[in-house]
């Protein structure tokens, strides 16, 4: 039996065709352990790990058996990106709530395949002018089978032109020579 290694592969990667031949011509079968399942001489990925697939072919009449020859290969896990979602905010109110989004799943799988959580914080508070703050992991506790994670910030941007007032009571009318009037006008915003 010839039996060309076979290479390592990703997670969510399309089925593999096996092409070991006897020299008998006679047809070759497989078998195979680990996270992956064969049908005639197709291979898929089922899961990630250490996958051995041997290679046999039982004889007949005019051939005997020959020597099963085994590969082996690594399936790696996909990687899933975990990013914050931009947010924004009015100057003077408190940070939203923040969320995040998580893509790259592979084989039609949904983020039903992921348990924990991850969560988010910023250096802005309340008090914090307007501008952009970065949204960033506090803790990146997301666990999911045959997956690796990548965490990507995100940005909050604070509003500046909050709505504001201001107070000017009338001035009374006054006579050319007075004393100077005081101006006492005063903004919500302090």
């Amino acid at each position: 039996i010839t039996f060309n290694p076979l290479s390592n592969v990703i997670y969510g990667s399309g089925p593999i065709m096996l092409t070991a031949t006897a020299s008998s011509l006679l047809p070759v079968s497989y078998a195979v352990t680990g996270p992956a399942s064969v049908a005639g001489s197709l291979l898929t990925i089922t899961g990630t790990g250490p996958v051995s697939v041997t290679a046999s072919q039982s004889g007949n009449a005019s051939y005997s058996a020959a020597t099963p020859v085994v590969q082996g290969f690594t399936v790696t896990p996909a990687a899933l990106t975990v990013t914050a979602n931009n947010a924004s905010r009015p100057y003077g109110a408190a940070n939203p709530a923040f969320t995040y989004a998580v893509m790259g799943f592979v084989n039609g799988e949904t983020s039903a395949v992921v348990s924990g959580t991850a969560t988010e914080t910023t250096t802005a508070t309340s008090a914090s002018g307007a501008g952009t703050y970065p949204i960033t992991f506090s803790t990146e506790n997301l666990a999911a089978a045959n997956y690796t994670f990548n965490y990507l910030n995100g940005t909050l941007t604070i509003l500046g032109g909050v709505s504001q007032t201001i107070i000017f009571s009338a001035i009374p009318n006054v006579t050319y020579g007075a004393s100077p009037i005081t101006l006492t006008a005063t903004a919500s915003s302090g």
